[in-house]
């Protein structure tokens, strides 16, 4: 359902994706080592690390309840506005909104 199996280019747009991520990962790291306190270094970095757990749980429970939601509506709510769902549930986890943090 994800990619269609019409459009190929969708899957290297994934990967691409993907790439990204790991590209950012350090970067996110030096970043928040160099912006903590000398003695909360190492929980800085720590928290980075955290990122990617955090998110594949919060994105599972939010499927969970949107597919809950489709099993007590209509299950094609799912493929019309579950997407929506999730993305504006995950938006306030998203860094833009961090007050404070460095530009």
């Amino acid at each position: 359902m994800f990619f269609g199996g019409e459009d190929p280019a969708l899957a290297v747009l994934r990967f691409v994706q993907g790439m990204a991520v790991r590209g950012e990962w350090g970067g996110a790291t030096l970043l928040a080592v160099e912006n903590a306190p000398e003695h909360k270094r190492g929980f800085s970095s720590a928290v980075v690390q955290l990122g990617s757990p955090t998110g594949t749980i919060l994105s599972s429970m939010i499927v969970a309840a949107v597919v809950a939601l489709a099993d007590k509506t209509s299950p094609s709510i799912v493929e019309a506005v579950g997407y929506a769902i999730a993305a504006l549930v995950a938006f306030p986890f998203s860094g833009s909104w961090i007050p404070g943090a460095p530009p």
